[in-house]
């Protein structure tokens, strides 16, 4: 099993190295983690034999950033924060460890804005599809009052909570929008295929409809002959509340 020498800082602000035996450098990570420390640098021992840097650095995909993404991104930064690692380079460590490559080249760019003079929030307004207007005024407010850590570890909540409610919310209007779409679907049935035969019946009666029967024969000719529309209507209703429930 593979070596990592590391360089770690314990929560009183003292520096701790040493060595220890992980499948990767992720896991690593993860053993510094469980043991209280926040790591600033780890290398592999084995980082001379071909192709061992490459197999165990962290498996980094491009795809969208998510809200848990930033709340993780915001707790681990608090958390290195308040063992007195600097900010860019925590935001070093963390480029290096994300998984997400669309976060990681964000907190990169971060990094570079704040080692070039800006403060926090102004290299955080750059990314505003990731970083929402609340999250940079806690962050500005944290810069300017010097308890930067203490509004990342409540943003982190704040996001996480906010994240669980929504997950009750869908869940909750799940066995509702069921219930809606079968009884859409079975109502759409009777609509196409039996209203139809009942029309040629009442035709061959010769008899006047009522108002209310014929307004049931003209919405069946026009599921029967304009069906796309309705089930574009129907995609279109489902891809609104999904961006409802996403926004």
């Amino acid at each position: 099993m593979p070596q990592f020498a590391y360089k770690a800082k314990k929560e009183d602000g003292s520096l701790v190295t040493g060595t220890l035996q992980a499948e990767s450098e992720r896991s690593a990570l993860d053993s510094l983690g469980r043991m209280g420390v926040f790591p600033m640098e780890i290398e592999s021992r084995d980082e001379d034999k071909p192709g061992a840097r490459a197999s165990d650095a962290p498996r980094q995909t491009h795809r969208k950033v998510k809200p848990a993404d930033v709340a993780l991104f915001t707790r681990q930064m608090a958390d290195l924060m308040r063992a007195g690692v600097p900010l860019n380079r925590a935001l070093h460590t963390l480029a290096a460890q994300t998984t997400n490559l669309t976060l990681s080249e964000t907190i990169s760019e971060l990094e570079k804005q704040v080692s070039g003079g800006a403060s926090f929030h102004e290299a955080l307004g750059r990314f505003p599809k990731i970083f929402s207007g609340l999250y940079l005024s806690m962050v500005r407010a944290g810069e300017t009052g010097g308890f930067l850590e203490d509004v990342l570890h409540r943003l982190a909540l704040f996001i996480e909570k906010d994240q669980e409610l929504r997950s009750r919310i869908s869940s909750a209007m799940a066995y509702p929008i069921l219930l809606i779409v079968i009884g859409t679907c079975a109502i759409t049935f009777l609509m196409v295929f039996f209203i139809p035969r009942f029309s040629e019946i009442f035709k061959r009666m010769g008899d006047s409809l009522p108002l209310p029967t014929q307004i049931v024969m003209a919405v069946s000719y026009f599921l029967r002959d304009y069906w796309m529309f309705a089930a574009g209507g129907l995609v279109a209703l489902v891809v609104g509340w999904s961006g409802l429930l996403d926004s």
